[in-house]
């Protein structure tokens, strides 16, 4: 039998522009009300949650009918909860969670927009106890050790039970259909398919998803089971499989991995990339979130690579790069940029999913790649397409979308504060240019911002990421990438010191506390790689420690052009009317030039549609 436990419904939901009067008024027609929920929206749009008791708010109300809850009760010097929310059709649902334990469920009628309006009255009542969505869990299992060559099962089901340990919770209705896409890390493989769906159904538990994988050598491996409803990620279960020569447990255990911070909205389209790599191939998911686009979650693949793709991506950048230096004449470089585009469109696209994203073009904005592959640059692929018997070009992907970048299983984040700035920028770099840059950065600050100079040697910067002082981190200077293991990539520091991703550790890892905007703009630093667990490089190593997102080029650029891309890239963004999305699409056109790949060279790993808080 299923173990079940007992969720409290009796939270009803507040905003915080509301009157005491219109409080009253809706506390007074909802009877089962015990707790109020108060939300307050953050001017960059992020919500947080703060809990009253019912009598102690009434208490509060008394004699101030036309005070707004957020100027009356003082929230910022309350503890915030975590609010999981899960956007049903009909009603918005979130999960209350305090102590990393689910304390109930909080049920609202309003929509976002009309919770936020005071004066809602009924519609922001507790919605009726027989709305049809309720917290599930995702649970999955796998023995923590397996022999060499032996192959194990998977498993993965959907219960009442959201008590158990590594158990994602989720919220939704009988007839939902949750989609499982597996991904395995090497030594382990996945045998035949690696998705399934489930159905809710009104049963205690679900059938079970059965998926088959064996370890081809003696390793630690793990395997993660996204989660997917309408195309919308809910979140992940990773378990760790040790491969042994011989296996002394085959039982299966739970995942322990917990549930990761509620997903923003969807951008218009999205891309979910899987890499098998013993079997060096990948796999696609697409999905749009306009049902009119005909795009739920479309597989395509799987793509099988014959030649090493770190060698041949390196052999690309360096392509690339030696267009910067060719003598041909601009047009002539023009031309070769786009072969080397559609080559890359035409191998590494699936010609149904080409096929999409050439009719997509003028209809959507925003696309965000998510994946733990590191070797794509998806930015540069350059879309073609059939128009009656001809083959005709488009542009590249960056400029016919607003595109980002993002690693599955991370939170996002919608609001990025911008507010205090870190500046490193080696004195000893000898870029011309490197000075106006940091002048430019450097009069960012006012209106609330402040810009500080960190000194460029390896102790102070470990200092200023540990004590998480910056929400955003700039630095100009020299970069470089390093074959072979992304981690040991390096930025240049005065005197010869370098910095890299392994350095992003510890008690440095701290920088995650304030989410910085992470902005390296030096040579090399956005390609990814791999390293001793799996995906490395610059981007991983921030955004494992918590960073709200990152920017950095894939080759070497243009000293002038690099500056000229951040100068935009700020000046569009910080005034907070463009999407990180919008203003790095403005940048790479403000630096746009024939024959000077530097605007094509930048990744953003962000969600498109985030904005300054």
């Amino acid at each position: 039998m299923t173990r079940r436990i007992p969720l409290d419904t009796s939270f009803v939901r507040i905003a915080s522009d509301w009157t005491a009067k219109d409080t009253l008024s809706v506390l007074n027609s909802v009877p089962t009300a015990k707790r109020a929920i108060i939300q307050h929206e953050n001017p960059g749009g992020q919500a947080s949650f703060y809990e009253f008791d019912l009598q102690e708010l009434l208490d509060r109300l008394k004699g101030k009918p036309e005070i707004q809850l957020g100027e009356l009760l003082k929230l910022d010097m309350r503890p915030s909860l975590r609010i999981f929310t899960h956007e049903d059709a009909v009603y918005p649902h979130a999960l209350v969670m305090k102590d990393g334990l689910i304390r109930g469920v909080l049920r609202a009628a309003a929509s976002g927009p009309d919770l936020q309006r005071r004066g809602a009255g009924e519609s922001a009542t507790v919605a009726a106890a027989a709305a049809p969505v309720e917290p599930r869990g995702l649970h999955a299992a796998a023995p923590t050790q397996s022999s060499v060559g032996e192959e194990f099962e998977f498993l993965a089901w959907i219960s009442k039970d959201v008590s158990a340990l590594g158990t994602l919770p989720i919220m939704v209705s009988p007839g939902d259909r949750v989609a499982i896409v597996l991904q395995a890390m090497p030594p382990l493989s996945i045998h035949g398919s690696a998705e399934g769906e489930i159905i809710v159904g009104e049963e205690e538990e679900t059938a079970k998803l059965r998926f088959k994988i064996s370890g081809a050598s003696v390793g630690e491996g793990r395997v993660t089971a996204y989660a997917f409803k309408d195309g919308r990620a809910l979140g992940y279960v990773r378990l760790a499989v040790a491969v042994v020569a011989e296996a002394a447990d085959t039982s299966p255990r739970r995942g322990t991995r917990p549930m990761e911070d509620a997903l923003l909205a969807l951008p218009d389209l999205s891309l979910f990339v899987w890499e098998d790599r013993i079997a060096r191939s990948y796999t696609m998911h697409l999905h749009a979130t306009d049902a009119d686009v005909g795009l739920n979650m479309c597989k395509f693949g799987p793509i099988f690579l014959q030649q090493d793709p770190e060698a041949f991506f390196r052999d690309f950048y360096t392509d690339i790069e030696s267009i910067l230096g060719s003598p041909a004449l601009p047009r002539d470089k023009i031309v070769q940029l786009g072969a080397k585009g559609t080559y890359l469109f035409e191998k590494v696209v699936p010609e149904p999913l080409r096929s999409h994203l050439w009719r997509l073009r003028g209809r959507i904005r925003s696309v965000q790649i998510q994946s733990e592959e590191p070797w794509i640059p998806w930015e540069l692929v350059k879309l073609f397409g059939k128009e009656g018997d001809r083959t005709k070009e488009a542009d590249f992907l960056c400029e016919e979308f607003e595109v980002t970048r993002w690693l599955m299983g991370k939170a996002q984040h919608a609001a990025l504060p911008m507010k205090a700035i870190g500046l490193v920028v080696p004195p000893d770099s000898g870029l011309p240019a490197a000075p106006a840059e940091r002048d430019n950065v450097a009069a960012l600050a006012g209106a609330g911002r402040t810009v500080t100079a960190i000194a460029a040697k390896a102790t102070d910067l470990r200092k200023a990421l540990a004590d998480a002082k910056y929400d955003v981190l700039h630095f100009t200077g020299h970069g470089k990438a390093a074959p072979g293991n992304a981690d040991r990539s390096a930025i240049a520091l005065e005197g010869g010191q370098k910095f890299s991703p392994e350095d992003l550790t510890g008690v440095v890892a701290n920088l995650g506390r304030t989410h910085p905007f992470v902005f390296l703009n030096a040579c090399e630093v956005g390609r990814a790689g791999t390293g001793l667990v799996g995906m490395a490089g610059w981007a991983r190593g921030f955004l494992d420690a918590g960073a709200g997102g990152f920017i950095g080029p894939y080759w070497k650029v243009s000293d002038d052009g690099a500056a000229l891309f951040a100068r935009t890239f700020y000046e569009e963004f910080l005034d907070g009317r463009k999407t990180v999305g919008a203003a790095v699409r403005a940048a790479r056109a403000a630096i746009k030039k024939p024959g000077d790949p530097t605007w094509l060279a930048y990744t953003a790993y962000a969600h498109p549609d985030a904005k300054v808080a």
